[in-house]
């Protein structure tokens, strides 16, 4: 909300530059603030002649053509209105520009990888328009409320009292160096009965709140605050308002945990967050709201009343009416530009104004943590307090008394990962590539909760976040799959081995399959565990960021559930695709271009084969080999109505079968690598609907094919780290009778070759796979070697089989 009028700011009307052409702002900027852009990127003169100007101006368009080609037309615009000054004569000319964009230039000519240098430029342009950006719409950021001002004072008379409780009818005051040991030791000078019941709390931790005190000019310590013990019970029966926070630990906090000592440093920000949480409230809230902050509300220097505290978190952040999420290093201007970003036009102008905030957001340190995630899953709704201080929060009020209304926090993610994100994806692509896992994900859907998460979404969301202990990463998975679960009564074990495979194997037993399908990356030989009796779903216990979820939602369960003999072996039921018999290896890039149809269409067709492929199965091969997914498949329908099975192309064209058969025999008459091979496979790659842009204007600057998605797919790949080239593979049906032979695009780990068995989970599907068309590939020991993602059944033939999966 706009701190000024109670309303989040209107969106057109607050950003009118939004219609400015991008280039008058970029040159404009670069005008004013040249030097700071720039700051230590400008690389030192050059000690021989300066490069042709004419040279340089060339290399500058091929770098700008690429880069729009990427979907990086920021970066593009950028370097056009660096070579351009306000006066229209080139502003390469001048030595900062020139320095600036020498190694842009050098890489471009002397580095033979074209992708790897464009990468290169993205990295050194980027930084340039976040400085540019901030100047613009940043520049007025309020500093936050610094209270640092009488840190010294407070440290230097430290048996001064710089804090005065309020506990029922008691009053005290509180020395500098008895900070932590009063909120923390238990039991101590807070122990109270209920201030509810007036009952003993007794066989339960006490819920332990603060609040905001009436000041009089008389009250002369730092900070004063009243402290509220009740049962749960009665904090829940009652009409008050009480707010958990969610928020990191500063490194402090945890160094005086272990140390169960006074620490300065500690004491200090015990005292600075809870002298800013209780000022803003006031604005935020109103004198009557209570607050459950663990650094005043969990004894922590008492291990069991902690641990006791730790298992009411799920009931603690679901049952207050909201939260409040505690951003500290998010700047206050970033949050209205997030928080009007859910229905704007999107432009050039738009994507650069919104860059810093989304880079903010995406950086902070609550993103960044493990608990806070699972604290924000478990609650209703939550409203952000940030860097200096202010409360932005939305009430009923805000939205005609809808009880229902979106907070801000969970408004502020949606518009960064629902639009933010998605309109930077037309200007920064790369930028916005590079952001897209680093927010919350489906957590924010809160008008559905609890939105069930397979194992694999929560292992993304857990892996990449920080915590004290690895093992607490398998609590908190084994959380966020258990949301409608607030009694946490489990006893995971202590061992990340024996935490790990018991959640897993929970999961598997729900008919959660995920734990099958996460692959591992590749890893340094010597941190990969090789004990041969450890399960090959386990591969990743020791590291989850060494595995990789690309599947999205779980969209259907598959039809039966696995079971575990009584050695632990895991079985399940899976449909025998059949026996691989040849693996192909595809270039990535290839895969992106026509050139990549040739070479799948000399796969499909190969030289002297006694038998010539049908139309059906030369549509039903490329299709296994450029393939989309369920998601994809259905947003090709629906913005462009585009169909790509053989039944759907020949009932729009019925001359689409004699067109196939045409190219067929042309293909196969015509030498491998010749022109003419490829003129066949352009045409093949036009009457199937490749190379047909399928997203509208949604990517509107980034072609996205058929092609470019079967690329993009290889390139994941290559990053988690798969060897040699695109896995296709030659599978046979095992039935006798039938025998056919089909094309699947395996994701094979290093461990798969020639005469593994693929296996398919039937009626399985995610929204990033084929409908049914998910499965897994076993060697002759049992183990897993591979998965499959995008291939349904190529025959009618069905052999289902119990398979032990060791």
């Amino acid at each position: 909300m706009d701190p000024t009028n109670g309303t989040v700011p209107a969106q057109s009307a607050e950003f009118p530059d939004d219609e400015v052409d991008i280039q008058t702002i970029l040159r404009q900027l670069l005008d004013e603030h040249k030097d700071d852009a720039f700051g230590g990127q400008v690389s030192p003169p050059l000690n021989g002649p300066a490069m042709v100007l004419g040279k340089v101006l060339e290399v500058v368009e091929v770098v700008v053509t690429r880069l729009r080609e990427r979907a990086d037309v920021l970066c593009a615009e950028l370097l056009q209105a660096m070579i351009q000054s306000s006066n229209d004569s080139p502003g390469i000319e001048d030595p900062t520009v020139n320095r600036f964009l020498l190694p842009i230039i050098e890489n471009f000519l002397h580095n033979r990888d074209t992708r790897a240098a464009i990468e290169a430029a993205q990295i050194r342009l980027q930084p340039v328009l976040l400085e540019l950006s901030q100047k613009r719409w940043y520049s007025g950021e309020q500093s936050p409320q610094t209270l640092e001002t009488k840190c010294d004072a407070i440290m230097t008379a430290r048996d001064h009292p710089c804090l005065t409780l309020y506990v029922g009818d008691r009053q005290f005051t509180v020395g500098f160096t008895d900070v932590l040991a009063t909120f923390w030791e238990f039991p101590g000078r807070l122990e109270t009965h209920c201030h509810a019941c007036q009952l003993p709390i007794v066989g339960e931790p006490p819920i332990r709140t603060v609040s905001s005190v009436n000041l009089t000019p008389e009250m002369t310590s730092w900070v004063h605050a009243r402290v509220t013990n009740r049962h749960f019970s009665c904090l829940e029966s009652s009409n008050v308002l009480w707010v958990p926070v969610s928020h990191v630990w500063e490194e402090s906090i945890r160094d005086a945990n272990e140390a169960k000592a006074h620490h300065d440093d500690a004491a200090y920000t015990v005292l600075r967050t809870l002298k800013t949480l209780l000022g803003a409230s006031l604005d935020g809230y109103g004198p009557g709201a209570e607050f459950w902050h663990d650094y005043f509300s969990v004894p922590q220097w008492n291990r069991p009343t902690q641990q006791a505290l730790l298992l009411r978190i799920p009931r603690i952040y679901h049952d207050a009416d909201e939260v409040l999420v505690h951003l500290p290093d998010l700047p206050r201007p970033c949050v209205p530009m997030l928080l009007s970003a859910g229905s704007i036009e999107f432009s050039a102008t738009a994507a650069l104004r919104l860059m810093p905030a989304l880079q903010a957001l995406c950086s902070s340190q609550w993103v960044e943590r493990m608990w806070v995630l699972v604290e924000y899953s478990l609650c209703r709704r939550a409203c952000i307090m940030d860097k200096s201080g202010y409360i932005w929060r939305q009430t009923a009020a805000d939205h005609q008394n809808n009880t229902n209304c979106p907070d801000t926090f969970t408004t502020l993610v949606n518009n960064s990962r629902l639009n933010v994100s998605i309109g930077l994806f037309r200007y920064a692509l790369s930028f916005a590539g590079r952001r897209e896992t680093e927010l919350i994900g489906r957590l924010t859907d809160k008008e559905d909760l609890p939105h069930r998460l397979c194992l694999g979404e929560a292992v993304k969301l857990v892996a990449r976040t920080k915590c004290q202990f690895f093992r607490d990463k398998f609590l908190a998975i084994r959380m966020l799959l258990n949301r409608d679960k607030l009694s946490m009564t489990d006893n995971i074990p202590e061992s990340p081995f024996e935490a790990c495979k018991w959640v897993w194997e929970a999961a598997l037993r729900d008919r959660d399959f995920s734990p099958l399908l996460l692959q591992p990356r590749k890893r340094p030989q010597d941190v990969i565990p090789h004990d041969q009796d450890l399960p090959s779903y386990l591969t990743v216990y020791d590291d989850l960021e060494a595995s990789e979820w690309d599947m999205g939602d779980q969209i259907t369960l598959p039809q039966d559930p696995v079971t575990f003999d009584p050695s632990g072996t895991l079985q399940a039921q899976m449909d025998f695709a059949g026996t691989i018999e040849v693996i192909h290896s595809l270039d990535p890039e290839e895969l992106g271009k026509a050139s990549g149809v040739v070479t799948a269409m000399e796969i499909l067709c190969p030289p002297h084969s006694p038998r010539i492929p049908t139309a059906p199965e030369l549509v039903d091969g490329l299709n296994r080999i450029f393939p989309f997914n369920a998601m994809e498949t259905g947003m090709a329908q629906d913005i462009k109505n585009l169909v790509y099975t053989f039944e759907g192309l020949q009932a729009e064209d019925q001359s689409f079968e004699t067109k196939i058969d045409w190219c067929i025999a042309k293909f196969m008459a015509a030498p491998p690598g010749s022109a003419r091979r490829q003129s066949v496979a352009r045409r093949v790659t036009t009457f199937m609907k490749y190379d047909v842009h399928i997203a509208g204007d949604l990517f509107a600057n980034y072609h996205f094919t058929r092609l470019s998605r079967s690329m993009s797919i290889a390139f994941s790949r290559r990053a988690r780290g798969a060897p040699r080239g695109e896995p296709i593979c030659v599978v046979r049906c095992p039935v006798a009778a039938c025998r056919v032979r089909a094309m699947y695009r395996l994701d094979l780990r290093e461990t798969a070759k020639v005469g593994d068995r693929v296996y398919r989970f039937p009626g399985l599907s995610y929204t990033l796979t084929a409908e049914n068309g998910v499965g897994l590939v076993i060697n002759g020991e049992g183990r897993i070697t591979g998965r499959m993602l995008f291939d349904p059944p190529s025959c009618g033939c069905r052999v289902r089989q119990t398979v032990d999966i060791r």
